[in-house]
C-alpha cells in the first residue's frame, strides 16, 4: 500500500476508471510521485485495492 492511496477519498477512486486518463488527478499524482514505470504499477495495483 502506498501513502498516495489514503490521500485520496473512496469516493474519487470509485469515479477513477483505472485507465490512467490525463484528466484523473489520482493517476497523475501516482506519476509524479514514483515515475512513469513504476507509478504506473502501483496506481494499478492500489487501483485494484479500492474498487
Amino acid at each position: 500500500m502506498t501513502k498516495l492511496r489514503n490521500e485520496f477519498p473512496k469516493s474519487e477512486w470509485k469515479h477513477c476508471c483505472g485507465k490512467g486518463c490525463k484528466k484523473c488527478a489520482i493517476h497523475n499524482a501516482y506519476l509524479d510521485a514514483y515515475g512513469k514505470k513504476v507509478g504506473e504499477k502501483k496506481f494499478a495495483k492500489d487501483h485494484d485495492k479500492m474498487h
